[in-house]
């Protein structure tokens, strides 16, 4: 008797309302879903995503699993796009503009206080470094510039100034009063 499923007989059995076949799928690629979505969003966030897409498909009605799974080749290929679109609308929905740090800094120039500025810095993480390196950035230079600058490589740069946004976007998420 056989016990694994192909991925033929697995679409077909969700598209006849079988929900099963889709916890066969989910613990069959759980990794790929997670790793999918790992590229765009944290940890917390992808592993919500991820549920919310699959019971979206559970409460999916039958005759519209029929028109959207009829003709999939690939499960791996089709949930990759549909973790990733899913990631994207997420971001798209929740995105916080990197102007939020900007409207910050201009709000304490007012006061001349360069010491809060830094504190504030502090507050959301940053490292002097990467304190330097993303108001750089802000003031309009460019990453290669910015990595001769200080004598780095540029996806060095690149780094430091994504997980100084991500940082940023962490605590005034979190903050979201002092904004108002």
């Amino acid at each position: 008797m056989r016990l694994e499923k192909t991925e033929t007989e697995l679409l077909e059995m969700y598209c006849k309302g079988c929900n099963d076949s889709l916890a066969i799928i989910y613990s069959q690629y759980w990794g790929l879903f997670k790793s999918v979505s790992k590229k765009y969003l944290c940890n917390d966030d992808c592993e919500d995503l991820i549920h919310s897409v699959i019971e979206k498909l559970l409460l999916m009605p039958i005759e519209k699993r029929i028109l959207q799974f009829s003709n999939i080749r690939s499960i791996k290929s089709f949930f990759y796009v549909m973790i990733k679109n899913a990631s994207l609308d997420y971001l798209r929905k929740r995105r916080l503009n990197c102007v939020n740090i900007e409207y910050a800094a201009h709000s304490h120039e007012e006061q001349n206080s360069d010491s809060y500025l830094v504190l504030e810095y502090k507050n959301v993480g940053l490292s002097v470094t990467e304190m330097k390196i993303f108001e750089e950035y802000i003031n309009g230079l460019k990453p290669k510039a910015i990595a001769s600058q200080h004598q780095k490589a540029v996806s060095t740069i690149k780094n430091i100034l994504n997980n100084s946004k991500r940082k940023i976007l962490r605590y005034y998420k979190e903050n979201a009063y002092l904004l108002e």
